[in-house]
């Protein structure tokens, strides 16, 4: 599920989760993905969350932390990450996807995409990454009531 950062009161966010939680079995697993960020913001309809505070919401939910796994390091903002190559390719490639969307070229992007995918697919299976410098894939069981009510 990748729609949880879309979620920006905190309350609601809590009760979505719960409401994975009530409906999960007791030997089931939730995957979802979300940007974990060094500083909270809104930014219109997104809501970057610190990872402290997604791990405290997951908790709050009665969920338990089995695996977090990088989803994307090249496809996304690296907004974890200080590494400046990180974030020259990804002005590149913002820059790149903004050009062909203003010349009505959307077609560009599969095509951008087609070609990073590779190198994409190549870091994230080969270089041990524990956590991404943007999206995070979060593999998440019951670990009994919620927390909090």
């Amino acid at each position: 599920m990748d729609v949880f950062f879309h979620i920006i009161d905190d309350r609601k966010y809590t009760s979505a989760l719960r409401n994975i939680h009530a409906m999960l079995s007791d030997d089931g697993y939730f995957i979802f993905s979300e940007n974990p960020v060094p500083t909270e913001a809104i930014r219109g309809h997104v809501r970057d969350r610190r990872e402290q505070e997604i791990l405290f919401h997951l908790r709050a939910a009665g969920f338990e932390v089995a695996v977090i796994l990088p989803m994307f390091i090249l496809m996304n903002p690296p907004v974890a990450s200080t590494n400046r190559w990180l974030w020259k390719f990804s002005s590149l490639r913002t820059s790149a996807l903004r050009w062909a969307f203003q010349k009505r070229m959307n077609w560009l992007g599969w095509i951008i995409g087609m070609l990073i995918y590779p190198a994409e697919k190549t870091l994230l299976m080969s270089w041990g990454w524990r956590r991404g410098p943007c999206t995070n894939i979060y593999v998440l069981r019951k670990a009994g009531r919620a927390i909090l009510k």
